[in-house]
């Protein structure tokens, strides 16, 4: 999948076996003859969701500011076939199933994959959509808890299957998105915005923005020369880190609140700057510290708007290493200031700052990724220096922290299988 679309589709589009890469075909190849095997020969669909990184605009899509993000090579793949009214799910790397029967109270379910999976099922329903059963054999490239959208990426692929068995694969990618997102409130608990599954349907790198609802959306290139997009995975997920997240969310609309909107992307900075002094008796300085961070971090995306599209890479560096450091003086989530002990994600950071200085500060840049707190930095890197930033995170962190990422043009696909590729799979 290497050609570059600029276009938005509006549903899922189908492509051929032949268009994916040689190790998803043997994988999907694989998943088929395991299928086969768990559920006997049937006719299946296969669906594959990218994950995605957040390139820049740290904690502003959930208050209608604008951030740029893109899909990954990193996927969900799962092979498909209809059934009766149960959803059963089994996990390749998990070596676990997931059942969910349709109409099943969600107080009975077990844990947060079959509520995901129930909770999508809900949102077809609310909104007019026909669902039904499945059995799926699923493989997950994205590592979760990194903060790279496994969750996401999982509800969709839900949403997808039944889109194709139920609704003709006529359930636009904007419904999915946001539908998908509700599955994840509601049923998961995580207060995100909806940048996550915008960026899992659509692919590719995506300008939007969140002021208008739906968001505005517009693809970008995604040029930025020798530097290649890496993630550093600390030990810790960020699952137990929402009510973080949720704060800062929190922060930033009593903020708006004390300048009269609702969301801070509904202020204009010079209002903002009006409200201050008020903020600072009703809100506190640490809401104003955001608020500093979510005007600065607005004028960031647009310039990195345009070091994409034009190929400037030294000013796309320039943002993102001031957005790292906006993130830990002004938003304030590169670590829990109550753990003292584990703070690996500024270790992370202070140790890559280190190395490019010791070079040059055009070897690469690095800032927190997604909620922050725990989860994953997210890098750019110089592919000659690639090879020595390992080894410095190996020599003093300890273990295989570095995973480099492709950005993916596509988002969530349906893949045809045709028959010379079943008859491989025998």
């Amino acid at each position: 999948m290497q050609k570059r679309n600029k276009k938005l589709f509006d549903y899922a589009p189908r492509l051929p076996f032949s268009s994916l890469s040689f190790s998803d075909r043997r994988l999907l190849i694989d998943l088929q003859k395991e299928y086969f095997k768990r559920w006997g020969r049937k006719k299946c669909v296969a669906v594959q969701i990218p994950g995605r990184i957040e390139i820049i605009g740290n904690h502003l899509d959930h208050n209608a500011g604008t951030v740029i993000a893109a899909a990954i090579d990193s996927c969900v793949l799962a092979l498909a076939s209809k059934r009766d009214s149960l959803i059963q799910v089994a996990s390749r790397e998990l070596q676990k199933e997931f059942t969910v029967q349709l109409g099943e109270a969600p107080n009975a379910l077990e844990g947060n994959t079959e509520r995901l999976i129930y909770g999508m099922v809900l949102a077809c329903q609310h909104k007019g959509y026909h669902v039904g059963g499945f059995h799926a054999l699923v493989h997950s490239a994205i590592i979760p808890g990194a903060g790279l959208s496994s969750s996401a990426a999982f509800t969709l692929f839900v949403g997808l299957v039944i889109s194709v068995f139920y609704n003709e694969g006529r359930i636009p990618l904007l419904d999915l998105a946001y539908m998908a997102q509700y599955s994840e409130h509601v049923y998961m608990g995580k207060d995100s915005g909806l940048m996550d599954q915008l960026v899992c349907a659509y692919g590719g790198t995506l300008f939007m923005d969140f002021k208008t609802s739906p968001p505005s959306m517009q693809r970008l290139s995604f040029n930025i020369g020798p530097y290649l997009p890496c993630v550093l995975i600390t030990n810790e997920g960020h699952e137990h880190m929402q009510d973080k997240y949720t704060c800062i969310s929190q922060d930033m609309k009593a903020l708006a609140n004390v300048c009269g909107a609702k969301l801070l992307g509904k202020v204009n900075k010079e209002q903002f700057r009006n409200c201050i002094l008020r903020a600072r008796d009703q809100v506190g300085d640490q809401a104003c510290l955001r608020g500093i961070h979510f005007f600065s971090e607005l004028s960031r995306v647009q310039d990195v708007y345009r070091a994409l599209e034009s190929g400037n890479t030294k000013e796309f560096l320039t943002c993102i290493r001031e957005s790292s450091s906006s993130s830990w003086r002004l938003l304030q989530n590169v670590y829990d200031h109550a753990c003292n002990w584990s703070q690996e994600l500024a270790l992370f950071i202070a140790l890559s700052e280190l190395f490019f200085q010791e070079y040059s500060h055009t070897v690469g840049v690095c800032r927190v990724h997604g909620g922050g707190f725990s989860g994953s930095v997210l890098a750019f890197i110089q592919q000659d220096f690639l090879d020595a930033y390992r080894i410095m995170l190996e020599q003093t962190i300890g273990r295989d922290v570095l995973h480099v990422l492709t950005v993916r043009d596509y988002g969530a696909v349906v893949v045809a299988l045709s028959e010379d590729m079943l008859d491989t799979s025998q």
